[in-house]
């Protein structure tokens, strides 16, 4: 078993390098790989990288040294100028965001398969807010993500076999990021609404609390939760229907790599994406609106008692199964 889930991790790695090339959805996918080199990294405040200006060879590069040295962190502070955050799990945004004053400078300069160049910019302003810049010009984290698709391999990328749903989450929505232009956008205007929703819930709470009575249900359907209801309903179709026509293509070069990696196991091998179990055996948006709609009016005392909205994408998982069991 520990072999078989070696494999697994092996193939989640390759799916990051490699894009699915699609057939059928050409409309969606990007059609082709799109190289892009690093040649340059200045780095000024980050964590112990005090001040780092590498320039980089046009092939393979390493960094080595001994340990508490900077080697990984250099890695992060790259991933957290395209990707706008860590890859090491449960690493929040305070853990190298500098705090009291102190700055942070993070630049790189790329260069695509088209002879193209791109300097990103990642520093702290006056006012104490992080911005991000796009030759010069500020620039959004979706619209760097599509631009700079930089992939991390990691040992704690082990949690995709072994550990919970989020870790998952994130890892299929860094993927179909980087094969699909405009799931970025689509995933931060869901994650927007999701989080000015769980914010009034958390606000309505508090109110009831200091009543002394949770009562939940319609009654507590104010006209401004309903209106982030619908947003989120909007948001959340949106994301719901781009992941239903993509996991398809993402579960079919699953199996075209099972074959030979997972050789005689391959047929006994399954990967299924878990969402609602109200909501899977919905076929179109327009099923999708009303029925979701009713689940968050249907789940709000759950949702006020606890603060935030226990029902939609953002719950979503994949299970990986061998000879019907699970994998973990």
């Amino acid at each position: 078993m520990n072999n078989f889930r070696e494999k697994l991790f092996t193939f989640f790695m390759i799916t990051r390098v490699i894009h699915i090339n699609h057939e059928d959805h050409e409309h969606i996918w990007r059609k082709d790989t799109e190289t892009v080199k690093i040649e340059r990294i200045h780095i000024s405040g980050f964590k112990n990288l005090k001040k780092q200006v590498i320039e980089l060879e046009s092939g393979f590069n390493g960094f080595w040294g001994q340990n508490g040295m900077g080697k990984t962190n250099l890695l992060e502070a790259l991933y957290i100028l395209a990707k706008g955050k860590s890859f090491r799990p449960y690493s929040n945004r305070s853990d190298w965001e500098p705090e009291n004053g102190e700055s942070i400078f993070i630049e790189a300069k790329f260069r695509d398969s088209l002879n193209l160049e791109y300097e990103i910019r990642l520093q702290k302003k006056p006012s104490g807010r992080l911005s991000w810049e796009l030759n010069n010009k500020p620039t959004s984290i979706s619209a760097l993500a599509e631009k700079i698709p930089l992939v991390v391999f990691s040992p704690d990328d082990h949690s995709l076999v072994r550990g919970g749903p989020d870790y998952r989450r994130s890892y299929l929505d860094s993927v179909l990021t980087d094969v699909c232009p405009g799931y970025a956008e689509v995933l931060t205007r869901f994650e927007k609404s999701l989080k000015s929703r769980n914010k009034l819930l958390k606000l309505l709470q508090k109110s009831e609390m200091k009543s002394g009575q949770i009562s939940g249900g319609i009654s507590n359907f104010t006209p401004e939760l309903d209106t982030w209801t619908q947003t989120l309903v909007i948001e959340a179709e949106m994301l719901w229907s781009l992941r239903k026509e993509l996991w398809p293509q993402f579960n079919k070069y699953f199996q075209q790599v099972a074959v030979p990696l997972f050789e005689n196991l391959s047929s006994s091998i399954g990967i299924y994406y878990e969402s609602m179990e109200e909501l899977e055996s919905l076929d179109s948006s327009e099923d999708f609106k009303p029925k979701y709609y009713q689940l968050l009016k249907e789940s709000m005392r759950v949702d006020l008692a606890t603060g935030w909205t226990h029902k939609g994408p953002h719950r979503d998982d994949f299970r990986i199964e061998l000879s019907g069991l699970d994998a973990r």
